[in-house]
């Protein structure tokens, strides 16, 4: 492999983790996007207001 197709792929995949940080909508409640993702799937606990909210930023207590 070519040193630039190397460090494309090299940036692409540091843009991963902050992907699903940009795409996770914030807490109605508290407006942080700190979740506990484990705990009631598909819901997301906020970790801040213990708010359930599902993928498009609704709350669901």
């Amino acid at each position: 492999m070519t040193p630039t197709l190397l460090l494309v792929l090299a940036g692409a995949a540091a843009l991963l983790p902050a992907g699903r940080h940009l795409m996770t909508p914030p807490c109605p409640r508290c407006r942080r996007k700190k979740y506990d993702r484990s705990v009631c799937r598909p819901l997301l606990l906020c970790r801040r207001c213990a708010t359930r909210v599902d993928s498009m930023g609704r709350a669901h207590n």
